[in-house]
């Protein structure tokens, strides 16, 4: 298990010398073995302001979630938390979202929250899935992404990060996504070898990404799908400090 800790310097002339930190979670494919619950201990262990979940929680059943919930229960009791569906969630959002709000998380799919984390103003938009958004237009997401206020630091959660080649271009601060695992299968010294839905050598594999003035990290998560098992890939989960 790699615990990530990772720095942004964000140039928002009001939040000087404040700083936040967030704990990025993604890709956990929970499944009915109790698959990949020995991230709580490791989460138990690290300090953070916030908590973000971008997407594939499950791998196909809600119920799948269920050996997690006294986790997360916790987890929202220390600090607010942040989720958006992924692929695997398409077909299970109602269940998914009555599941998650019932332990206290805030479920964005095309919403925004508004929080304040020690005086710095922080907008959240949730965006739905990138193939639901292929499937039904991108209309909705450029007003939102319109909207955003750039006195605030805004942070986009997107399960899929192809969604960053047009949020770079709105007031985007930072924008968290999973969805490729790092290619899974890597090796040593190569970048992401595929993706789903970007094919080989993707132009967003994993890590840091800086285009325009907007930053886009992209976790290589903690479960496996498709194959059982991970090469030269540890799981990974984040927690990002973002310093004023």
């Amino acid at each position: 298990m790699m615990i990530k800790n990772e720095l942004l310097s964000a140039k928002k002339a009001d939040f000087t010398s404040k700083s936040i930190k967030i704990l990025h979670i993604s890709d956990v494919h929970a499944k009915k073995n109790n698959e990949n619950l020995f991230i709580w201990d490791e989460i138990g262990k690290l300090s953070f302001d916030a908590a973000a979940i971008t997407g594939d929680f499950i791998q196909d059943k809600h119920t799948e979630a269920l050996p997690h919930l006294p986790y997360l229960r916790e987890l929202t009791k220390k600090v607010p938390v942040f989720y958006v569906f992924g692929n695997h969630e398409v077909c299970e959002r109602s269940e998914m979202r009555e599941l998650f709000e019932s332990a206290g998380i805030t479920v964005l799919e095309d919403e925004i929250a508004k929080i304040n984390i020690s005086g710095v103003f922080i907008n959240i938009l949730g965006i739905r899935d990138y193939y639901l958004i292929l499937r039904h237009g991108f209309g909705n997401i450029f007003e939102m992404l319109k909207v955003l206020d750039p006195n605030d630091f805004n942070i986009v959660l997107s399960h899929q990060p192809q969604v960053f080649k047009y949020a770079k271009s709105y007031n985007v601060d930072l924008m968290l996504s999973g969805h490729t695992h790092g290619g899974q299968v890597r090796l040593p010294f190569f970048p992401t070898l595929f993706a789903p839905g970007q094919g080989f050598l993707p132009k967003y594999g994993d890590g840091w990404y800086h285009e325009n003035s907007s930053n886009l990290y992209i976790s290589k998560g903690v479960g496996t799908t498709v194959f059982p098992f991970r090469i030269f890939n540890q799981p990974e989960i984040s927690v990002l400090e973002v310093r004023f």
